[in-house]
């Protein structure tokens, strides 16, 4: 019994994270860098920074935003 139901959790978790995800969840980050022919790491910087920017300020904590306004 115990053998059986760790084989079906083990066939489940090969299904949810081998078969689905490369269907289901596509490697955007790899795709863009790529396309944009920089490095991951370099598209991941460029991202954040712009995300960073883009944000309002009056999301901020008091403490953060006064570092920004300096």
């Amino acid at each position: 019994m115990s053998r059986k139901l760790w084989l079906i959790i083990g066939v489940k978790l090969f299904v949810m994270f081998a078969i689905l995800r490369a269907f289901f969840f596509p490697n955007v980050v790899k795709q863009e860098a790529e396309r944009q022919r920089v490095s991951r790491s370099e598209f991941v910087e460029e991202q954040l920074i712009e995300r960073r920017a883009n944000l309002p300020t009056d999301t901020l904590p008091p403490d953060r935003l006064d570092s920004i306004t300096q």
